[in-house]
């Protein structure tokens, strides 16, 4: 499992990640990676949940794309394209594919505020494979404190006129939350990144190196 954060506001998006690299066949962390590739010539970033491919392929297909809203309208059909193109391939990485999922956060050419568009493999019926808007992002905190269930509250409502939420803050401590609450395949560290319209900045809020637990496998993918 993949923790990915995302809060809107006038200025930036925000996108809260954890970087471990879970082998679900070897039943431990191997590494850490970054889930979240940037595409500032786009005022766009891209993060992802599933297959450890996902997001430099992702990359792949939007890079050479002229906007953010060229990059909303390829959205379902680059990854209907991605989705078979994995599952012809033996991935010994992260979770099945059919829990694949893609947020794409970014700015339009003359918009006032960033957008966050969501689009998965699986889910309920009617939704896969179709692009949909979102207001932010937050894990379902039922069972945790009532501080962790105010923060996830707080990261999805963009107009939240007194936040109590803050990105740079509070995102390690969700992330340690969620890990609490949904196991050990989330953790390594907690990644911070920001788009702006005219910037996009990434930095690690804190390291969790005890999370990886297995000495990394350098076969290559097949």
């Amino acid at each position: 499992m993949t923790s990915i954060n995302i809060s809107l506001d006038a200025a930036a998006a925000y996108i809260v990640s954890d970087g471990l690299r879970y082998d679900a066949h070897r039943g431990g962390a191997t590494c850490c990676i970054t889930k979240v590739i940037a595409l500032p010539h786009l005022r766009a970033a891209v993060a992802t949940r599933g297959s450890a491919l996902l997001p430099q392929m992702m990359f792949g297909g939007l890079n050479a794309l002229p906007s953010f809203e060229a990059c909303i309208a390829a959205l379902p059909v680059l990854f209907a394209d991605l989705m078979s193109r994995l599952a012809t391939v033996e991935v010994p990485l992260g979770p099945e594919h059919g829990s694949s999922e893609v947020f794409l956060v970014g700015w339009r050419e003359a918009g006032l505020r960033p957008e966050c568009w969501f689009i998965h493999a699986g889910g309920q019926p009617g939704e896969a494979f179709k692009a949909m808007p979102m207001n932010g992002v937050a894990p379902a905190m039922d069972g945790s404190s009532s501080r962790l269930q105010a923060l996830a509250a707080s990261a999805v409502d963009p107009f939240d006129p007194d936040p109590c939420y803050w990105p740079e803050r509070d995102g390690p401590e969700l992330i340690e939350g969620t890990r609490s609450l949904y196991g050990e395949t989330i953790g390594g560290f907690c990644q911070l990144t920001t788009v702006a319209r005219d910037e996009i900045s990434m930095r690690i809020l804190k390291r969790w190196p005890e999370h990886v637990t297995l000495p990394f496998n350098t076969a290559p993918v097949p």
